[in-house]
């Protein structure tokens, strides 16, 4: 038991309970406010009198203080709890699985990533809380896919409409290392400077892909600097769309690469609520990674915001 002198107008002493809150069942609404409670213990102070009353205090215990990077460099353990990773059945038969792609935790039963992902191969299976590839963690789980949902206007080898949703096997039992991120919800956004996490390659030329996750700071840039980087690209037949937003650095070395399609752009609207919002999902950008001035084109949450609350949370959801 701990106590000590009381403050102010309580007088003798009062007694701090930590209360921890939980879901039980692993089942949320769409509300960030559920998501946020994961990692919040409330304190009671209680003053030690005839008839006390209560005075309930939230804390949140957050690893993701993100503030400016410098560059690409290593996250935390347990900074992302959003992040997930599709994971690929290996081609020379070993053992094990391949993540080529990211993607978030939108939902206890959800996936948000890029439907390019699913072009070559679809993955088998979803590993959340994953920090370090090379080692098994207890925060570690992996569950299988029920339903893959791409959006009904992306067409194979475009960049446009890549956005895709993955309906897991089973709801998740959400931790602190397991729980989903919020969306973007506007096509207004008060912020100019974001953070895209993912495995991929650091560098050009190398298809070694991370096995700690990263996270890079990039800034938001206007759209006619997508189309002027990429106007000699066949891809880009329709110049940039709405539902499209370019983000990059001025400064070398920072820029997502490959592997790290279908992973968050994403950031911190409150430091202390522990949440992330995402604004957008990686999808393509220059074969050279973070050479020079860097534009790399993402896909605008926002801009898709009615389609995936149609499939994720509506009445026909996937």
């Amino acid at each position: 038991m701990l106590h000590r002198i009381a403050k102010g107008q309580w007088n003798g002493f009062i007694l701090l309970l930590a209360m921890s809150s939980s879901l039980k069942n692993g089942h949320l609404s769409s509300g960030c406010e559920d998501y946020r409670l994961i990692t919040s213990t409330w304190t009671g102070v209680i003053p030690l009198v005839f008839n006390p009353t209560p005075v309930m205090i939230q804390n949140f215990n957050c690893s993701n203080v993100v503030q400016l990077i410098t560059g690409g460099e290593g996250a935390k353990d347990g900074e992302f709890p959003h992040h997930a990773l599709l994971g690929y059945r290996k081609n020379d038969s070993k053992p094990g699985y391949d993540f080529k792609c990211g993607g978030t935790l939108i939902s206890d039963l959800h996936v948000m990533t890029a439907a390019h992902c699913f072009e070559l191969q679809e993955p088998e299976v979803v590993r959340l809380g994953e920090y370090d590839t090379k080692f098994k963690s207890e925060e570690e789980h992996d569950v299988g896919i029920a339903a893959i949902l791409k959006q009904k206007e992306y067409k194979n080898g475009l960049p446009y409409h890549d956005i895709a949703l993955v309906k897991l096997a089973k709801r998740l039992m959400l931790t602190s290392f397991i729980r989903p991120a919020c969306l973007w919800d506007t096509e207004h956004r008060n912020v100019t400077k974001y953070i895209a996490t993912g495995f991929g390659a650091n560098e050009t030329g190398n298809e070694i892909l991370s096995t700690i996750m990263r996270k890079v700071q990039l800034e938001e840039f206007p759209e006619e600097e997508c189309a002027e980087a990429f106007k000699y690209s066949t891809e880009f037949c329709e110049g940039i769309q709405p539902g499209q937003l370019c983000a990059g650095s001025d400064v070398g070395d920072r820029d997502t690469c490959v592997g790290d399609s279908g992973g968050p752009l994403q950031t911190v609207t409150n430091t202390q609520t522990c949440m992330y919002h995402v604004v957008g999902i990686t999808s393509w950008g220059n074969a050279a990674c973070g050479v020079g001035k860097v534009r790399a084109g993402y896909t605008k949450v926002s801009y898709y915001l009615n389609w995936i609350e149609d499939n994720v949370w509506g009445p026909n959801a996937l």
